[in-house]
């Protein structure tokens, strides 16, 4: 728990006014306390904060764990401008990276606003020094990655305004997640910055303690590096003090040097830590580029690494048909979402574009149709699968899931909205390929997108160009995880050559569409066996389709292909399209190689070879 939670003890003076005025008017069904109008249960209040409380909560949509962020009402009505506050919010919301906490939901009960955001587990970095500091190489691994994080709020125009060691929290898999903060920069209160300042004392920049409202980036920057300092000698770049001496110093004198803490300091790191911590925002980083490429050095020159690293069967033998009857349509509100206009069907699912009206912000909102559902009654627990595997995934190239519920009888999911269509859009309005140079950047996120989910032994089986959508900002970003899985797990029962003679996998067996045209062969040899390099595979038979304009492997029907891709050699995209540069054809053949073992070893590998021909 960060250190920035004061834990509630027993008889805290806070805890009646929270347990009083909010948790005892929630109702209780079947002995658990709920959130009414959310699908939110109430499990203990974690600590209080001067603005309010923080409750453990679990969302019974997601199955996942959430926490709450509920303000005091007395808070709420001295703030200046309210409505700048949930305007901020609301862009924060925006933002999905898996070094910042998310937002998913923003409410009121009974006069009390909350938010609900991703759990924040681990030990904050104010702790773990008191073992001993990190090493230079250990910090600089830790805290690339909080850079991509904020460069990410400042992509949307955000500052996080609350870079700290106490608020930097290194969850139990060592991937740091850096705590919510909300100050908005447009109407800040004196009272919420002073609720604040006591957890930044020593790391936040001149301009923020002179209450300055003209902060951009760089603000952020001097907390970054104050915290790199932090890191690496475990005291703050102007010693020790009450958070009144710190500020003092800050404001009238320069770091203390990080070579008198660290003899063996590497000039590079003295640089960067240097310059970020100069008083003058103009001595800084001139802009979030230059400062990114500065980190990337560090975890080259410092930490030796390459930069931006780290971050059953496939299908049942019987395929739902595809289902038009759903409860809900266009101009009706579903939850918080009020539906706009159908944008897509597909086996699973009918997905609208959607305006949720509490974040006011763009949704995409899937809906089980009703005659799917009712053709399986698995079918319900597959599609609750896929908000249940990307709600564990928090990264730019993966959509990301706000919510998981069920209305009236039908099941929806809330999920990141994806305007810009796919790569299997983009390859039809370009005469069916792509340029090397387009599609590098293209297949280089989705890899990035498959490590995460690697990382938490997600497979997602079913990696294609129309699964790969492009976001607002024109980030690749993967989509469809209905089929996915969390590895070790059940098998189906039978082989997909098997589904494959029942039902050809499609509804006309002349056709090939979907799975099949980009299935590993191990998926149809051994669907129990499928791990991430089976992802690996299909992402190979896609970019030789988005470079040569055609796939690899074609058959009459869907049984033909896979047989294809089980025998048949690998095609040379090279002798497809000749301009192909040779180190990206070589990734392509290797990751279109028949056995596993002899593809990358994970995706955190391929990611790695991307880079190097990306550079």
């Amino acid at each position: 728990m960060p250190e920035t939670d004061r834990p509630v003890p027993s008889g805290d003076s806070h805890e009646p006014t929270v347990q009083r005025c909010f948790i005892d008017r929630l109702p209780v069904e079947d002995g658990k306390t709920y959130v009414p109008g959310t699908r939110i249960l109430i499990e203990r209040v974690i600590s209080v904060r001067p603005l309010g409380a923080v409750i453990q909560a679990f969302h019974t949509g997601l199955d996942a764990p959430v926490t709450l962020r509920v303000m005091n009402p007395t808070i709420r009505d001295r703030l200046t401008d309210a409505h700048a506050f949930y305007r901020w919010v609301r862009k924060m919301a925006r933002v999905r990276h898996p070094t910042m906490a998310a937002i998913y939901d923003l409410g009121h009960y009974d006069g009390y606003p909350y938010l609900v955001i991703g759990p924040v587990e681990g030990v904050p970095l104010c702790e773990r020094t008191k073992e001993r500091p990190f090493t230079q190489a250990e910090a600089v691994n830790l805290l690339a990655p909080v850079a991509d994080g904020l460069a990410a709020y400042w992509r949307q125009g955000l500052l996080h305004r609350g870079v700290s060691p106490r608020r930097i929290v290194i969850a139990p898999d060592g991937v740091p997640v850096l705590d919510l903060v909300v100050l908005p920069t447009d109407s800040p209160d004196d009272f919420v910055l002073d609720a604040h300042a006591p957890f930044m004392a020593g790391f936040w920049s001149p301009e923020e303690l002179e209450h300055r409202r003209d902060l951009d980036a760089r603000s952020d920057m001097f907390s970054f590096g104050a915290s790199l300092y932090f890191a690496v000698t475990g005291t703050t770049p102007w010693g020790e003090g009450t958070p009144a001496e710190l500020f003092d110093r800050t404001l009238k004198q320069d770091a203390r040097d990080v070579r008198k803490h660290c003899g063996e300091i590497h000039p590079d790191l003295c640089s960067f830590v240097g310059r970020c911590l100069k008083r003058d925002p103009a001595k800084r980083f001139e802009s979030p580029k230059e400062f990114l490429d500065a980190v990337r050095r560090l975890q080259v020159t410092v930490a030796g690494e390459a930069p931006g690293v780290g971050t059953s069967g496939l299908r049942r033998a019987v395929r739902p048909k595809p289902g038009t009857r759903t409860i809900y349509s266009a101009g009706d509100v579903l939850g918080n979402c009020l539906l706009k206009q159908e944008v897509g069907s597909g086996a699973f699912g009918i997905v609208y574009r959607a305006r949720h009206r509490v974040l006011d912000i763009a949704v995409a909102v899937k809906l089980l149709p009703l005659d799917v559902a009712e053709q399986d009654p698995q079918f319900v627990p597959m599609f609750l699968r896929e908000a249940r595997t990307a709600a564990r995934i928090r990264h730019p190239n993966v959509i990301a899931i706000f919510e998981a519920g069920e209305q009236s009888g039908q099941h929806y999911l809330v999920m990141e909205y994806a305007p810009n269509g796919s790569v299997l859009d983009l390859l039809n309005e370009r005469g069916g390929k792509l340029k090397p140079r387009e599609a590098l950047p293209i297949l280089l996120a989705a890899a990035r997108g498959l490590a995460a989910a690697e990382q938490l032994r997600i497979v997602h089986r079913d990696i294609k160009p129309e699964n790969m959508m492009f976001g607002s900002d024109n980030v690749l970003k993967i989509a469809d995880l209905g089929l996915a899985k969390r590895l070790p797990g059940e098998g189906d029962a039978g082989t997909m050559l098997a589904g494959a003679k029942r039902d050809q996998l499609t509804e006309d067996p002349t056709k090939v569409i979907g799975t099949p045209a980009y299935m590993a062969p191990e998926v149809a040899l051994d669907p129990a066996q499928v791990d991430g390099r089976a992802d690996q595979y299909s992402l190979g038979v896609t970019a030789f389709q988005v470079l040569t304009g055609v796939l690899p492997f074609e058959g009459k029907t869907s049984l033909e292909t896979i047989m294809k891709h089980v025998k048949d050699p690998v095609p040379d995209p090279l002798e497809r399209e000749p301009g192909i540069p040779r180190p990206l054809g070589q990734i392509v053949t290797r990751l279109m190689e028949k056995n596993p073992a002899d593809r990358y070893e994970s995706a955190s590998k391929l990611v790695e070879a991307l880079e190097r021909i990306s550079a």
